[in-house]
């Protein structure tokens, strides 16, 4: 998966909950979502914003998409991009 979309839904968890860039830093974000339960939990909460979307995006498809790969040598993306 590429940073640009985990910052879209990283920007769409802070649009639904105002203090979630005060309480999840975008690292941790990203760290997070390699974790299958904390990334189950953020589709969740994208079904309940939007019923339709597990129409579009199956759990495995979105468990899969949101994997951020890493080259070898490069580190997480930085807050700053």
């Amino acid at each position: 998966m590429n940073e640009e979309y985990l910052r879209s839904l990283y920007g769409t968890m802070a649009s639904i909950d105002p203090t979630y860039k005060d309480d999840v830093s975008f690292e941790d974000f990203v760290v997070g979502m390699s974790d299958n339960k904390y990334a189950a939990k953020i589709y969740e909460t994208l079904n309940q914003i939007d019923p339709t979307y597990k129409d579009d995006v199956t759990i495995i498809d979105f468990l899969e998409s949101v994997r951020l790969k890493k080259k070898e040598g490069t580190e997480l993306p930085s807050a700053d991009g």
